[in-house]
C-alpha cells in the first residue's frame, strides 16, 4: 500500500511540477515578446522623433522643402515602414490602450508624411513649369506648411509614449535625443 501511495504522490507532484514549469515558461516567453515589442516600438518612435526634430532644425536654415529636411522626413517615413513590417509584434503588448495609442499615433504620422512627400513632388513639378503657376504653387506651399507644422506638433507626443514603453522595454530611449544634425552628441550639461 505504501508503494502505491508513493507512486500516486510522485505522479501528482510530477504533474504539478510539469504544469508549474509550463506556466513559468509561458510567462517568460510572454515577457520576452512584450519586451521585444516595446524595444522595437520605442526605438522606432525615438528615431522618428529625432528625425522630425532634425528636419525642423535643418528647415530653420532654409525651408523644409530643401534637400536635407526632405531626406530626413523620408527617413522618418522609412522608420515607420519598419513598424509596418513588424506590426504583429504589437500584439505582444498586453495593454490594449497602449497598443491603440501606439498604432493610432503611427498612423497619424504616416499619413501626413506620405502626403507631404506627394505634395512635395507636385510642388516641384509646378515650380518647373514656365511660366510658373505662382498661385497654385503658393497655395500648395501653404498646405504643405500646415502639414509640416502638424508633424512638428505631433512629435511632442512621442516622449509620453516612450515613457509608457520604457518600463516594458527595461531601457531608456533618450539616446537619439542627444544627437545633433551632424550625428554628434549634444552637450546637455549646464
Amino acid at each position: 500500500m505504501q508503494t502505491f501511495v508513493a507512486v500516486i504522490l510522485g505522479a501528482l507532484l510530477a504533474t504539478i511540477g510539469g504544469f508549474a514549469a509550463t506556466q513559468v515558461g509561458i510567462w517568460i516567453d510572454r515577457s520576452r515578446r512584450a519586451r521585444s515589442a516595446a524595444l522595437l516600438c520605442g526605438e522606432i518612435l525615438a528615431a522618428v522623433g529625432t528625425l522630425l526634430r532634425l528636419a525642423e532644425d535643418a528647415s530653420r536654415q532654409g525651408t523644409f522643402l530643401d534637400p536635407v529636411p526632405s531626406r530626413l522626413l523620408s527617413a522618418a517615413r522609412r522608420e515607420i515602414d519598419v513598424y509596418d513590417r513588424n506590426r504583429e509584434l504589437l500584439f505582444s503588448l498586453e495593454n490594449a490602450d497602449l497598443r491603440a495609442r501606439l498604432h493610432s499615433f503611427i498612423v497619424r504620422l504616416s499619413i501626413p508624411l506620405d502626403r507631404l512627400a506627394d505634395e512635395h513632388a507636385r510642388y516641384l513639378e509646378l515650380c518647373s513649369i514656365v511660366p510658373k503657376p505662382a498661385q497654385q504653387a503658393e497655395a500648395l506651399r501653404t498646405e504643405m506648411d500646415g502639414i509640416f507644422d502638424y508633424l512638428m506638433q505631433s512629435r511632442n507626443l512621442i516622449p509620453d509614449l516612450l515613457a509608457l514603453l520604457q518600463p516594458l522595454a527595461g531601457t531608456r530611449f533618450d539616446s537619439y535625443s542627444r544627437i545633433d544634425i551632424n550625428g554628434n552628441p549634444i552637450d546637455k550639461s549646464p
